[in-house]
């Protein structure tokens, strides 16, 4: 099973001059301190952070402006990621990759080197998306302040996504494949070719509509004895009349929707130009650091004097469109009203052949006239339409047919059934061994019940089911998934008083019972407890200077120089 390691952390704070540096053993990794306010938790975080997550950090450190460099290995090949804010630069074998957010390239080519190859579908879109590195990271890390109260709720803004928990839970533990997501790409594309097709096949409807506007439309079909009754000379300047017609009718039917096109462009930009002044003054007056974070995805947007200068910048550019779409929209009605007087002008040709030829209802000619220019620019719709909609039975075909290949591709009921054995067996195995038989489990029957289990049992008690729940988890990711298995970090296990007896059983059950060679972080207060896992691990103090340290901010500084210059 390939596994990604945590080597070392480095962190710095400029504004601060201080840093610090913290290494880790591939295995057992304690990180402990007496005071529970010393930052025991930020320090595991700050190891998500760096490589893209949103863990939970207050403002006080927020306000030490930090950069991180994580130093991981996966499969012995070595990688360091350096950010700051949300700019990332990747290292590997002295190669450095930038990105400029941390979804996009840089979540795509994080979630290919820990082979994590589910996707997403963006909101209000049929489009699909590798999510950012916390999707991947979701199950290995117990985060004290949430993860004990609600499972799978260990990072912020996870809300860019809806319904993703079954998705991602089923593809951590195997229940879905690489396959599967793969196959959902190609029907996410087919999905956004299908829809464009059906905007097409509007529009053509829009196009019989902006004709029956010129010619209404009678009960009344046209038949060959509509031409016979007519001379040869009328015939041929009656297919003259008709052909230039059409045309026209082809050319308002065409220009209409490009106005209504234009006019929804022109609509937005005047939109955009208002919500920039609101930004503006709310960058301004409302927002007193230089940082702006959006509430639904948690993009971190500077507010800077430059950065507020450029939302002027942008709205002069906003102005601009809207003074173009404007201009662009007064040719179009143009084009409109030239082709509508062309209708006329042949309209008063044709009342000049009923005067020339004597026929008793000037109409006469001029319904033959339209009812050729109807029928031909329809048919012609028509086609294009059927065309379309062909295409669209066509992808529909395709989309059903890959939804079958999914179910084929993901593994059959009967091996998910022995998944979910392995899981359930686990999970009671250890219940068992924290002794925490009053949770009741006959409502927890897969991974994905985590919601189920912090119900369960008194607060102690719950505590120790889900430390269960989590290690069944993570026991059967082992055991089923094809991603890059990451560490496992637990934040303090010691929750809810646990009594002395029942603490001994959960640093036994993390000293012995976890699979060999997983890199594993325990967070805890100072306790005697401890000390059969302390005797293996790797052993992080912290004082009460924390994290950040000044003493050694020269030397670390000197470690981020390559990000920094490069």
């Amino acid at each position: 099973m390939v596994s990604l390691k945590f080597n070392r952390l480095l962190v710095k704070s400029d504004t601060e001059k201080s840093a610090n540096q913290f290494e880790f053993a591939p295995e057992l990794n304690l990180v402990k301190a007496n005071d529970n306010s010393l930052g025991k938790s930020t320090l595991v975080r700050l190891l998500f952070w760096g490589l893209g997550c949103e863990p939970y950090l207050d403002s006080t450190w927020k306000a030490f402006d930090c950069k991180t460099i994580v130093d991981f290995s996966i499969n012995g090949v070595r990688y360091q990621v350096f950010r700051y804010k949300n700019i990332v630069r990747l290292e590997k074998d002295q190669k450095i990759t930038e990105f400029s957010s941390i979804t996009g390239s840089y979540s795509e080519l994080f979630m290919d080197l820990v082979n994590f190859k589910a996707v997403l579908t963006k909101r209000k879109s049929v489009e699909v998306e590798t999510p950012p590195p916390a999707y991947y990271f979701l199950p290995f890390y117990v985060d004290q302040t949430r993860s004990w109260s609600k499972a799978w709720d260990c990072f912020d803004k996870l809300g860019q996504y809806e319904r993703w928990q079954s998705t991602i839970i089923k593809y951590h533990v195997g229940y879905l494949t690489a396959k599967y997501f793969e196959i959902a790409q190609e029907i996410a594309k087919r999905k956004l070719e299908f829809n464009e097709l059906q905007d097409q096949i509007n529009s053509y409807e829009s196009v019989i509509n902006t004709i029956c506007e010129f010619i209404p439309r009678g009960n009344e079909t046209l038949v060959e004895d509509d031409f016979l009754v007519l001379t040869d000379e009328v015939k041929l300047r009656m297919k003259d009349l008709s052909v230039r017609q059409e045309t026209m009718l082809e050319n308002i039917a065409n220009e209409e929707a490009n106005y209504a096109h234009l006019h929804q462009q022109f609509v937005i930009s005047g939109n955009i130009i208002a919500e920039l002044d609101k930004d503006y003054v709310f960058a301004v007056e409302n927002v007193s650091n230089d940082e702006i974070e959006c509430p639904l995805c948690g993009v971190i947007h500077a507010n800077t004097v430059v950065n507020r200068a450029s939302i002027l910048t942008d709205k002069q550019q906003a102005v601009e469109q809207y003074e173009y779409l404007d201009s662009k929209l007064a040719k179009s009605r143009e084009k409109i009203e030239k082709n509508k007087k062309e209708i006329e002008y042949i309209r008063r040709e044709i009342k000049e052949l009923n005067e020339k030829y004597g026929k008793d209802d000037e109409n006469d000619l001029n319904t033959i006239v339209e009812k050729f220019a109807f029928t031909s620019l329809e048919e012609k719709v028509k086609t294009s339409k059927e065309r379309e909609r062909l295409k669209c039975e066509d992808l529909d075909s395709q989309i059903k047919q890959f939804r079958k290949d999914q179910k084929n591709v993901a593994p059959s009921k009967d091996e998910q059934d022995i998944m979910t054995d392995f899981f359930i067996k686990t999970l009671y195995a250890f219940v068992e061994k924290l002794k925490a038989g009053g949770i009741n489990l006959s409502e927890i029957n897969k991974p994905t019940d985590g919601s189920k289990i912090v119900k369960e049992g008194g607060d102690a008690e719950r505590t120790r089911g889900i430390l269960a729940f989590y290690l069944a988890t993570y026991a059967m990711i082992q055991k089923y998934s094809s991603e890059v298995i990451a560490p496992l970090v637990i934040d303090t296990p010691n929750q809810q008083e646990q009594s002395i007896s029942n603490y001994d059983k959960i640093v036994d059950l993390l000293t012995n019972d976890l699979p060999i060679n997983s890199q594993i972080f325990v967070c805890a207060m100072e306790n005697p407890q401890l000390a059969p896992y302390e005797k293996k691990a790797k052993v992080i103090k912290l004082d009460d200077r924390k994290i950040l340290h000044r003493s050694k901010y020269e030397v670390v500084k000197n470690e981020f120089s390559v990000f920094e210059t490069s």
